[in-house]
């Protein structure tokens, strides 16, 4: 059985072969992650560690690579509802 080192930082990004695959690589300085983040040329994530204290831990994204998309996406699905009745509101007052 692989073990895999936790670091402190890790970036992720969708593989180019299979979208179902999430591939992500650990870092223990930031800038390291920032560096290899921005060589991949594609959109990525980086995340912090955060740690409980019953062993478990978290990741927060930080805002580098595609976290403002990605927490755009996440705003305006959580309100999708008022995004499409002032969506169709506004198609509405244009077809006046």
């Amino acid at each position: 059985m692989k073990q895999v080192l936790l670091g402190r930082y890790k970036v992720a990004t969708w593989g180019t072969e299979d979208s179902d695959v999430l591939d992500s690589r650990m870092f223990d300085e930031l800038e390291e992650a920032i560096s290899f983040g921005e060589s991949l040329g594609k959109p990525y994530f980086l995340m912090e560690s955060i740690f409980d204290d019953n062993g478990s831990y978290s990741w927060r994204l930080l805002d580098y690579g595609g976290a403002r998309l990605w927490k755009t996406g996440t705003f305006l699905y959580k309100h999708r509802l008022a995004v499409a009745l002032f969506g169709l509101a506004c198609i509405m007052r244009m077809t006046k």
